[in-house]
């Protein structure tokens, strides 16, 4: 019977110090979750693109290659700032796996076309070199 008594108590300290412990992470956690949440927005956010052009126009040709290799499309007369990439000229890719290529050559030929700037956002380079499109703004 103390046997039975002494696992009961063991078995009831285990439990209270267990809810003290989660209670304790649960208010850590209600006094700081939006801070925790805002710092993970913010690096996630700022983390992502590699660079930008800002708004510029669209006054050089735009060339298109397709060497049976990846089509692609340069915007010689954007330049990206603040780029990992070697070139600083910005490239679409415009490969039928990429699921907005046709919408993005379609978005610049159009800005072209309107005489109106765009701001080109960029994410990773394109054979180590050349910055790969992922965002068009048209201004």
């Amino acid at each position: 019977m103390a046997i039975i008594f002494w696992v009961f108590i063991s078995m009831m300290r285990l439990y209270f110090s267990c809810y003290k412990l989660l209670r304790s992470v649960l208010l850590w956690w209600k006094d700081m979750r939006f801070f925790l949440l805002a710092i993970v927005f913010f690096v996630s956010a700022y983390s992502y693109a590699d660079g930008s052009s800002g708004y510029v126009p669209l006054s050089a040709p735009i060339q298109i290659i397709d060497d049976g290799g990846m089509p692609r499309a340069f915007v010689y007369d954007v330049v990206v700032n603040d780029n990992k990439c070697s070139k600083k000229h910005p490239v679409i890719l415009l490969d039928s796996s990429r699921f907005l290529a046709r919408e993005f050559y379609s978005t610049i030929l159009m800005a072209k076309a309107a005489n109106k700037r765009v701001n080109l956002i960029t994410k990773e380079c394109w054979m180590g070199q050349y910055p790969i499109v992922f965002s068009i703004y048209v201004e």
